[in-house]
């Protein structure tokens, strides 16, 4: 699995946590062999309970190659992170595909 930070990272460099607590969204590919299970993408939110209780961050992703195969992900969201755990092993399962991040506004979900 590799990670590619599109924004605000850069390459397999998680945005710090100053760089993160300036962006509202975030973006990376990553690429996955048909052997592969999780991949962890840093997003140095710091969220806490309030906000993971409340579904943050919100994920959505694109696939970039065709995956033939594709099981499906799963997210664990933590205060600083994204684990995705991806369904199958089988062949045709991996590919690359980009995640995106996004942190609301403070004005449509309190408390953030």
């Amino acid at each position: 699995m590799t990670l590619n930070y599109l924004y605000p990272g850069s390459g397999t460099v998680a945005a710090t946590a100053a760089q993160a607590a300036a962006a509202s969204i975030q973006t990376v590919q990553v690429t996955f062999a048909d052997g592969d299970t999780t991949a962890t993408i840093v997003d140095n939110w710091a969220f806490d309970t309030a906000a993971l209780n409340r579904g943050l961050p919100i994920v959505t992703m694109e696939p970039q190659a065709t995956l033939t195969a594709f099981g499906g992900f799963t997210y664990v969201k933590s205060t600083n992170s994204l684990v995705v755990n991806k369904a199958s092993t089988a062949a045709g399962s991996g590919g690359t595909v980009q995640f995106t991040l996004n942190r609301p506004h403070s004005i449509l979900m309190p408390n953030i």
